[in-house]
C-alpha cells in the first residue's frame, strides 16, 4: 500500500467515526425531543410560575441546619429569595430551582482540637456555608482549637438535567438534608410528571422531607437509630469538650491576671523601697540623720 492509499485510509476512519458521532447525536437529540423535551418545557413552565408567586409572597420559611456542633438540634436559617435559572434554549437541557438560607445574625462558635476542627470546616465546605474561621494555635504552632464565625448565605438548590444519552431526566437536590452529600434521582420522561413536580415544589417549600418515599425495615430504622445514637453522643462530647476548654482558657486568663496583678504591686513597692533608701542615702551623705 502506498502513502496515498495509507492516507486515503486514515481519511476514510475519520470521516466514518465522523458520521457515526453525528448519528449519535441525532438519534440522541431525537430522543429528546420525543421523550425528555416535553416533560422538561412543562417543568420550565411550572417552576417559573411557581418562583413568581414566592417572589410576591415573600415569606421567609424557618430552616435548622447541624451546623454548630455546640447545638445538635440545629441552627435556625430563614430560607427565602426564590429563582429560576435555566440555560436560555427554546428546548431546556439545565434547569436550576435556587433559594438562600440565611442567618439573622453571625454565629460564633469554637471548637476545640486539630481534628475536630478540619471536621467542621469540611462539613461546612460541604454545604458551602460562607464562614470565617480563627484558629488557635499551641505553643508549637499546632492548631489545639478554632473559633468559627458563620456568616451564610447558604444556597439550596433543585438541578433538573436532561440527559438522553442515559436516556433520563436527572435531579439533583444540594442542601435540602441535614447530610451535605446531594441526592441524586433519575427519571424516565413519563415517569416526570406533574406529580413528580408537585412533590418537588412541597419539598422545595419544605412541606416533605424526601423526594421519593422509602419504606424501612425494622433492622434498618434501628441501625438508624443506633446511628443517630452515637451521633448524638459524638456531639455532646464535642460539647462537654468545649465547655471544658473555655473553662480551661478562663481559668487561664484568670491566673494570668492575678500574676500581673501581683507583679504590679512588687514592682511599685520595690520602687517605693528604692525611693526610700535613696532618700536615707542622701541623709547619710549630707551628716543629717532622719527624724524619730
Amino acid at each position: 500500500m502506498g502513502l496515498q492509499d495509507e492516507l486515503q485510509a486514515e481519511v476514510d476512519r475519520i470521516r466514518a467515526r465522523e458520521a457515526s458521532d453525528y448519528a449519535l447525536l441525532q438519534e440522541r437529540e431525537a430522543f429528546y425531543q420525543q421523550h425528555l423535551g416535553p416533560a422538561m418545557r412543562a417543568a420550565e413552565a411550572y417552576f417559573c410560575a411557581l418562583v413568581d408567586k414566592l417572589k410576591v409572597i415573600g415569606s421567609d420559611i424557618p430552616v435548622r441546619y447541624p451546623l454548630d456542633p455546640q447545638h445538635p438540634e440545629g441552627i435556625e436559617l430563614r430560607q427565602s429569595d426564590y429563582r429560576l435559572r435555566t440555560d436560555g434554549n427554546r428546548d431546556p437541557r439545565q434547569i436550576d430551582v435556587l433559594c438562600s438560607c440565611k442567618l439573622d445574625r453571625p454565629h460564633e462558635f469554637y471548637v476545640p482540637t486539630e481534628s475536630r476542627v478540619e471536621s467542621r470546616a469540611k462539613l461546612l465546605h460541604a454545604y458551602s456555608f460562607l464562614h470565617h474561621r480563627k484558629n488557635k494555635l499551641d505553643d508549637f504552632y499546632n492548631i489545639c482549637g478554632a473559633t468559627f464565625i458563620l456568616e451564610g448565605p447558604m444556597t439550596a438548590r433543585i438541578r433538573i438535567v436532561a440527559n438522553p444519552a442515559e436516556r433520563c431526566i436527572e435531579v439533583e437536590l444540594r442542601n435540602f438534608f441535614q447530610d451535605p452529600a446531594p441526592r441524586r434521582h433519575r427519571f424516565e420522561g413519563a415517569a416526570f410528571d406533574e406529580a413528580i413536580l408537585e412533590r418537588l415544589a412541597k419539598l422545595l417549600l419544605r412541606q416533605i422531607p424526601q423526594l421519593i418515599e422509602t419504606s424501612v425495615s425494622p433492622e434498618l430504622r434501628d441501625e438508624l437509630r443506633q446511628q443517630l445514637d452515637a451521633e448524638q453522643a459524638r456531639r455532646e462530647q464535642d460539647l462537654a469538650a468545649a465547655h471544658a476548654e473555655r473553662a480551661s482558657a478562663q481559668r487561664r486568663e484568670a491566673a494570668e491576671a492575678r500574676l500581673a496583678n501581683r507583679l504590679r504591686r512588687g514592682l511599685v513597692k520595690l520602687g517605693r523601697d528604692a525611693s526610700a533608701g535613696m532618700k536615707l542615702a542622701r541623709q547619710k551623705l549630707s551628716g543629717k540623720t532622719p527624724r524619730d
